[in-house]
This record gives C-alpha cells, sequence and structure tokens, in this order.
C-alpha cells in the first residue's frame, strides 16, 4: 500500500449512522452529513453466492476528507461482516 497520496475519503462500519454523525459532528466538527436510508443493490456476490445487502449511509465532510458512516441494515454475510462481528464498529477502507 502506499501512502504517497493524501487521504480523500474514509468509511468506516457503523451501528447506527445517525448516532455517529451526531457524534463526529459534536466531537469532530464533521459534516454536515446527508443520510440514504435503506439503499438496497440490485444485485450482490460475496465470497460467490448471491447475497442482498441493504445499508444506510451518511455522507458528510470532515476538512478535505469525505467520510462514509455505512450500517448494514439487513444482518447477513457481507464484505463489512467479513471484518466485524455483531456490535462492532470501525474503518472498513480509505481511499
Amino acid at each position: 500500500m502506499s501512502l504517497n497520496y493524501p487521504v480523500v475519503q474514509i468509511a468506516y462500519f457503523v451501528n447506527d449512522s445517525v448516532v455517529k454523525a451526531q457524534k463526529m459532528a459534536a466531537q469532530h466538527g464533521a459534516g454536515p452529513f446527508f443520510l440514504i436510508e435503506k439503499i438496497e443493490l440490485a444485485w450482490g456476490v460475496h465470497r460467490g453466492k448471491e447475497q442482498k445487502f441493504l445499508h444506510t449511509s451518511a455522507f458528510g465532510q470532515w476538512g478535505n476528507v469525505m467520510l462514509e458512516l455505512v450500517q448494514q441494515d439487513l444482518e447477513g454475510p457481507s464484505p463489512f461482516r467479513d471484518m466485524y462481528a455483531p456490535g462492532e464498529e470501525g474503518i472498513h477502507h480509505m481511499a
């Protein structure tokens, strides 16, 4: 991985997009956040199997960095669950 370029986007996997957006605004001055609820992917394949994915995301800025706060609304296998068990949160990816 090369860090020769600045990070411009961070995606966090969170339990509640609204609560986390409010917390990041209050504690770090991020936002405003724009919420899109119940985003359903038209199709998806995870680890070779067709998989539904329903999520809510809040999008906002923190200085020059775009933040995405992803909440998985339909429990099941996903790239997020590969990293985090139910109840856990954390960074999923940066760009």
